[in-house]
């Protein structure tokens, strides 16, 4: 894989870890829901016979998936931290402030390539030129950062 493909990869991973975390935010929103209104977790309806304090009802497992989604999403946020910081670091490396511009606004805040053009002052073609050089110049930064010049090897910074 070439270097500049690892970099938008590397990149795209924390575009792509953020919106992950927000669909398991979503989804602990949804069972939290649940849990509150006694909706049966199986099939999303008010249970029948079953009163929302007995064991086995639809409150007791939208409860218990509360609970392991709350634990996946800590552990997604504390990788996703240690990843934001370590491509920031290297972001913070490039030197021309357009450049790291343009991928702050694309890769964390995930705007489309219509809304960067615009907060730059760009056409959108000029910008998919500047974000290939961009690329380029964060390829390097992780090519110095990284030992043995492979992404199966990575440190983080």
């Amino acid at each position: 894989m070439s270097e500049i493909m690892e970099a938008r990869n590397l990149l795209n991973s924390v575009k792509n870890n953020n919106l992950r975390i927000k669909a398991l935010m979503e989804r602990r929103y949804d069972y939290y829901t649940m849990a509150l209104h006694g909706r049966d977790f199986a099939d999303n309806r008010t249970p029948g016979n079953r009163p929302g304090n007995q064991p086995g009802s639809g409150v007791e497992a939208a409860v218990v998936a509360l609970q392991g989604l709350e634990c996946e999403i800590c552990e997604r946020i504390e990788d996703l931290t240690q990843l934001t910081r370590r491509t920031e670091a290297l972001i913070d490396r490039i030197p021309d402030i357009k450049h790291r511009d343009l991928l702050k606004f694309r890769y964390y805040n995930n705007w489309s390539w219509n809304k960067v053009a615009r907060a730059m002052n760009y056409e959108r073609t000029q910008i998919w030129r500047i974000h290939n050089n961009a690329l380029a110049a964060f390829a390097a930064e992780l090519k110095v950062a990284t030992p043995c010049n492979t992404m199966q090897h990575q440190t983080v910074l």
